[in-house]
């Protein structure tokens, strides 16, 4: 199964920057395979059952609020003190840009 992050309009400005130097192919889309780490943030002050997704150290969307109950019943605690590691794909073209990403999670020992 697969997912989308939302809100990435809002941290455009972080994927345009991990898209840097990604060569469009001959239709002009981008694509950039990467590991997407899911970090709970029970401190948010919307929703504190709020999962925000990082690539590389920088914050490019969150969860749909929808989807989040699925997160956490499934978390343990070295997902609390690291992140939550997936597989993911960064993809778009003329600078707009959108992650999606695959619920089979990879070894985090």
């Amino acid at each position: 199964m697969t997912d989308d992050l939302v809100g990435e309009s809002y941290r455009m400005d972080n994927l345009r920057a991990l898209m840097r130097g990604v060569q469009p192919d001959r239709n002009g889309w981008q694509t950039r395979p990467c590991i997407l780490k899911l970090i709970f943030e029970p401190d948010n002050p919307v929703d504190p059952r709020a999962v925000a997704g990082f690539i590389d150290g920088s914050h490019v969307g969150y969860v749909a609020a929808s989807e989040t109950g699925w997160y956490h019943r499934h978390r343990h605690s070295t997902v609390l003190k690291w992140g939550w590691p997936f597989p993911a794909v960064i993809n778009g073209r003329e600078d707009t840009y959108g992650v999606k990403f695959a619920r089979e999670t990879l070894d985090i020992e």
